[in-house]
């Protein structure tokens, strides 16, 4: 998922008996990917086409959009290209840019593939300010708060648990060098990334993981990843201060 998408799954606070069976087996869940599509919002185009469907190719060619498109904003009917802002000006832009970015913080989006093209510039900027930052401080902040609020039973089944991708561990380089979600994700490219072991800790993330530890929750770290990449998932994630837990749970 894209890190301005998905700041944080931190406040997941589960029972330890509810992840571990007396025969030791995993039966848990499968957690879905987040949902991508080749749908592209175009600010200022009224056409909606959906290629990820069986008539969506038909559907953008008969209205003039290419790989499908989705108008935000008051544009003309048919033909809206990526550079075609309709009637929407670059002031209303920023203000459509911001609104799409909250929808889609709330979930209240459908089926996205790429970031709208004119709002690159708004997502980067927001990505490498101090909005993202304070975003990510703010939540990390009450997580911690939220912690230290409440009594432990001091069990050992007092349970805290982090995502990886864009929660300890940023993926910011990563989608930096693919135009910040203007490109379409490929699954194939993020896993060369995850190779790397490279990414960072988010810094605010490590100190409510020590934060935590120190006030006695067990640590369990939940993953979309494959079970194919927990080594390199272990290495990156002792690399980036991130050493103790008590299960690394993969697909």
């Amino acid at each position: 998922m894209y890190p301005f998408l998905s700041l944080f799954a931190l406040l997941l606070i589960l029972d330890f008996s509810s992840l571990a069976s007396p025969s030791g087996k995993q039966d848990l869940p499968v957690l879905p990917r987040p949902i991508f599509s080749d749908r592209r919002f175009v600010i200022g185009s009224s056409d909606v086409g959906d290629g990820g469907s069986d008539n969506g190719a038909g559907d953008a060619a008969a209205s003039g959009g290419a790989g499908g498109e989705l108008g935000v904003g008051g544009g003309g009917a048919g033909g809206g290209s990526s550079g075609d802002h309709g009637d929407v000006s670059p002031e209303d832009a920023e203000l459509v840019c911001a609104s799409w970015r909250f929808a889609g913080e709330a979930n209240n989006l459908a089926p996205w593939g790429t970031v709208p093209p004119e709002c690159g510039t708004y997502v980067r900027k927001y990505m490498t300010g101090k909005a993202y930052d304070l975003d990510l401080q703010i939540v990390a902040r009450e997580a911690a708060s939220f912690a230290r609020s409440l009594t432990l039973a001091g069990d050992g089944k007092d349970a805290w648990v982090f995502d990886v991708d864009d929660t300890l561990l940023s993926n910011l380089p990563y989608y930096a060098g693919h135009g910040y979600g203007l490109e379409l994700f490929n699954a194939s490219e993020f896993d060369k990334w995850i190779k790397k072991a490279a990414a960072p800790a988010v810094n605010y993330s490590l100190k409510l993981y020590n934060d935590v530890l120190n006030l006695g929750f067990k640590v369990f770290v939940l993953t979309g990843r494959s079970e194919a990449q927990r080594d390199l998932t272990t290495r990156n994630l002792n690399s980036a201060g991130f050493q103790v837990w008590e299960r690394l749970i993969l697909r």
